[in-house]
């Protein structure tokens, strides 16, 4: 016995039967699937209710840098100034131009500052100019932002 199909062509009822059969073990499939859903319902849930904590973390963490960048380009520039040293290319060779390429502006030290947080540079290139240049004691307080941060 044939049956006609989409196209008008012929096509045997059994062949009709195993679409069926196999629609219904498709259907079987995604209902064992279900049962897994509660856990991966679970796990979305917990992720986008974590996202709220960490926008404010991150928040918080760009705050203290940018005070912190404020301090340490405040601190440098006036050191340059002290010693004559504020303008491009003045002061050639010494701890004042090691200043003014990690503490030159704001920007340049936000990014200085997140990369020796993040690992991206190492501590000693960020804490030497300031120990060398202004006073021992700024490698004291670059290690207290870092152990903060």
């Amino acid at each position: 016995a044939l049956s006609l199909g989409r196209s008008g062509l012929p096509v045997p009822i059994t062949l009709m039967r195993m679409l069926r059969i196999l629609r219904l073990v498709r259907v079987l499939r995604v209902a064992r699937l279900l049962r897994y859903m509660t856990e991966l319902r679970t796990i979305v849930v917990s992720i986008l209710s974590s996202i709220k904590p960490l926008l404010s973390s991150v928040a918080l963490l760009g705050m203290v840098i940018y005070m912190i960048s404020i301090y340490f380009t405040q601190l440098a520039m006036h050191h340059r100034l002290d010693m004559g040293c504020a303008e491009p290319g003045g002061c050639r060779g010494t701890s004042a131009t090691d200043l003014g390429d990690r503490y030159g502006s704001v920007l340049i030290t936000s990014i200085n500052l997140f990369q020796s947080v993040t690992g991206g540079l190492e501590w000693r290139h960020m804490s030497d100019p300031l120990m060398d240049a202004v006073s021992p004691l700024m490698g004291f307080v670059f290690a207290i932002y870092i152990l903060f941060t």
